[in-house]
């Protein structure tokens, strides 16, 4: 959504991509004045490994009552997607009581989809709590975020994980959005004809400990001179690591400076993003 000011238009952003359960305060309210009106917090991993189904459950329970509480202070919608992340696994016996509880969390109104779902070793647990996570989506009517790797050989076999598991009708398509892409991985999940792609940016910073490098303003360009801007979201990937808080707004303010059009700013910064979620929350 996008509002007029005299001749300055001002672009609503809808941070899909934001892990604020590990961020202070003071972002909020700096993404808050910058223009961010909504953000969708997907389920990462803690790394702590659990085994039993409660450990799951408090993790779910905080994003879902602590976020939103915080979020709402800055006058910002928190939104929440939900899963068993790969990295959390400890037995498939409490990762696979894991995703019932996901489920009876899905009817909550600021559920909106189900993930971030993520293959890290791919071993046959992790295939299993992945391809379940996609067959609940489908069964629930419900989006699907799903994590690309960080390393390119891990990308493609990732990609081969969700051809098949589209080819056996276990989710569709259009419902899946691909997070955490650049032009390489973007142009290999184009493949899939997903219903989204998650392209965090930012501009080029040299922080420590920085966990994924981020497309500036100038790689985004090129993008969509490549691909075009048809299901492209933009988002920050806020985590853990060294991120500006202010790294989504920066970049919007930089593709504007160089020319791009209103229109295509506002559907990366928000519509397509809107569009997406907003198609399977009925």
């Amino acid at each position: 959504m996008c509002g007029s000011v005299g001749e300055m238009i001002l672009v609503q952003i809808f941070d899909h991509h934001v892990h604020m359960d590990t961020r202070s305060c003071s972002d909020y309210e700096a993404m808050a004045l910058a223009g961010v009106t909504k953000m969708l917090a997907p389920t990462s991993p803690t790394l702590e490994r659990k085994f039993c189904v409660q450990s799951y459950c408090e993790h779910f329970d905080r994003l879902l009552r602590f976020e939103p509480m915080r979020a709402a202070a800055f006058g910002i919608e928190m939104l929440v997607a939900l899963s068993v992340s790969a990295g959390d696994i400890g037995d498939c016996k409490a990762a696979f009581a894991a995703i019932d509880e996901v489920e009876k969390r899905l009817a909550q109104d600021n559920v909106m989809a189900v993930g971030e779902l993520s293959l890290r070793t791919f071993s046959d647990i992790e295939i299993e709590v992945f391809r379940r996570q996609l067959e609940l989506s489908s069964r629930c009517n419900c989006p699907v975020i799903v994590e690309a790797p960080i390393d390119f050989p891990d990308m493609e076999r990732l990609v081969a994980v969700l051809d098949q598991a589209f080819d056996e009708g276990l989710a569709h398509p259009g419902r899946v959005c691909m997070i955490d892409l650049n032009r390489n991985k973007l142009q290999l999940a184009r493949k899939l004809q997903l219903g989204g792609y998650g392209v965090p940016v930012s501009p080029k910073v040299d922080g420590l400990f920085c966990l994924r490098e981020k497309c500036d303003f100038r790689e985004v360009l090129n993008i969509l001179d490549a691909f075009g801007a048809g299901g492209l979201m933009l988002n920050s990937g806020l985590h853990v690591g060294f991120a500006d808080p202010l790294c989504l707004p920066k970049t919007i303010l930089r593709l504007r400076i160089n020319g791009l059009d209103e229109r295509t700013l506002c559907a990366l910064a928000s519509g397509n993003a809107q569009e997406f979620f907003r198609k399977y929350a009925a």
